[in-house]
């Protein structure tokens, strides 16, 4: 499957693929600020690139770190808070995973949001065609109406920012 929408705000309305974006190229900025080499994956939101596809992107670039923003969704409007996921197997399962926890407890620490899970599976696409370490960051609930209203703000969506900035440099040694 190439590009498909996600989940929407239960309260804001706004489609998860905006709010990723957003927090995407704020994130860019942010890194590239620190002197980062970044690469996107797309920087519009019309895109058709699979999964398989985007992995692949980042292989060839050799990335340090593959960061896959995204919203949660539940049936259970009360669910909260940020989660990884991670490669249960293979070569960078580990590296993800340690990468995966800096990121979970800065993130968390910087937005005072519930610490979740960071979840090992290998059914993700994404990460499973990648190479290198490679993260996929749930960064709120968009079916939790106080998250989702949360989620689609500029002053929250820098917190989170800020977080994965303070999280990659942690990972990094710095």
């Amino acid at each position: 499957m190439k590009v498909s929408s996600g989940t929407a705000g239960v309260k804001s309305r706004v489609n998860e693929y905006e709010v990723n974006l957003a927090i995407g190229l704020q994130l860019r900025d942010a890194l590239e600020a620190l002197g980062c080499e970044v690469y996107m994956t797309r920087e519009t939101n019309d895109v058709d690139i699979s999964n398989q596809e985007r992995a692949k992107m980042m292989n060839e670039y050799g990335v340090d770190l593959v960061l896959r923003l995204h919203c949660d969704g539940s049936d259970n409007s009360k669910a909260n808070g940020i989660a990884m996921y991670v490669n249960e197997t293979g070569s960078i399962a580990r590296d993800s995973y340690v990468a995966a926890d800096y990121l979970l407890n800065a993130m968390t620490e910087a937005t005072g949001a519930k610490k979740n899970s960071i979840h090992q599976t290998d059914t993700y696409t994404g990460n499973n065609w990648s190479t290198v370490p490679c993260i996929l960051v749930e960064m709120g609930f968009m079916s939790n109406p106080e998250e989702d209203m949360k989620l689609v703000t500029p002053e929250y969506q820098a917190l989170l920012v800020q977080g994965m900035v303070e999280g990659i440099a942690r990972w990094q040694g710095r």
